[in-house]
This record gives C-alpha cells, sequence and structure tokens, in this order.
C-alpha cells in the first residue's frame, strides 16, 4: 500500500509542476526533471526513488504508462511516461535520463520509440504495447536521448 501512495505522490507532484527543494544531500536522480515535447511544452517529472518504495521491478509499472529505469531489470531510479501527454515525444537532454535509460517496459497505449539523439531522428528501436519488460542491448543500454510514444 505504501508503494502504491508513494507513487500516487510522485506522479500528483509531476502532474502539478511541484517539487522539494534541492539539498545538498541529494543526487542528480532525486530532482525533478523538465521534458520538452515537440511544441516546446516543459513537462516536470519527479522520479520515483527506490529509497521511497523498495525495490523496483517491471511488476511496479502501472498500467497506462511507459516505464523506464537506470538500471537492468526494472530496477534503479524510474520514470513513468504518460502515455501520449505532451504530443508524445520527450527530450531527455538534461535530465537524469539522457543517455541513462537501462530497462522499459510499456503498458501504455502505444509503441515506444526510443532515439540516439534529442531530436527524435536517430532510431534506435522500438517497444511494442504488450506489457512485457525490456533489457536494453548493450548497444543500445545508456544510449537514449529521446523518446516517442505513439498515441
Amino acid at each position: 500500500m505504501r508503494k502504491i501512495l508513494v507513487t500516487l505522490a510522485a506522479m500528483v507532484v509531476a502532474a502539478l509542476g511541484l517539487a522539494a527543494p534541492s539539498s545538498a544531500t541529494s543526487s542528480a536522480a532525486d530532482q525533478p526533471i523538465v521534458l520538452v515535447n515537440e511544441k516546446g511544452e516543459s513537462i516536470r517529472v519527479v522520479p520515483v526513488r527506490a529509497s521511497e518504495v523498495g525495490v523496483l521491478a517491471f511488476s511496479d509499472c502501472p498500467n497506462g504508462y511507459g516505464c523506464f529505469w537506470a538500471g537492468l531489470n526494472g530496477s534503479g531510479s524510474r520514470w513513468d511516461a504518460p502515455q501520449c501527454t505532451g504530443g508524445g515525444y520527450y527530450n531527455l537532454s538534461g535530465s537524469w535520463l539522457d543517455n541513462n535509460i537501462e530497462s522499459v517496459r510499456n503498458r501504455g497505449g502505444g509503441t515506444i520509440h526510443l532515439y540516439y539523439n534529442s531530436t527524435a531522428n536517430d532510431y534506435m528501436r522500438s517497444i511494442e504495447n504488450n506489457g512485457v519488460g525490456v533489457n536494453l542491448s548493450d548497444g543500445h543500454r545508456n544510449q537514449a536521448s529521446s523518446i516517442r510514444i505513439d498515441c
């Protein structure tokens, strides 16, 4: 129950654009990130931290989202991308996610496309909406700089 409440709280904070003040002891993965969609609109996201919810796993990815982890097998810091919000395009440049995605689970409404650059024109690979957790291969791991999610 605590996991669900913490995850929901993080999603509400992200949706409202709120963030806790940064502290001298927090890591980059603890900080809110701002993603920019193809319309130039900023989307503020607060990543879920393992210290708040215990061990994260592929099974923790909520229905209706694409989930992106900094570690293999759904481990480490996680970002839950709402499907089709902001046009479905996310520029990861400058965020802790940029070149830091190792595993993905797609439980949303469309296919997830990963790109090597921030403008979503250097295609890397796609992840179908089948709910299966995927570890990125060595050639794709920690290489994504933008994401597009089909609506």
